[in-house]
């Protein structure tokens, strides 16, 4: 995949935190 930005931020609520959250998450620190 091809860096477009320096950087980036990521938010929302994680009360229910499941799969697709850890995979947001890996994904961000990539």
């Amino acid at each position: 995949m091809e860096k477009k930005f320096k950087n980036v931020a990521v938010g929302g609520t994680f009360d229910e935190f499941h799969k697709g959250h850890r995979a947001l998450i890996l994904k961000a620190f990539e």
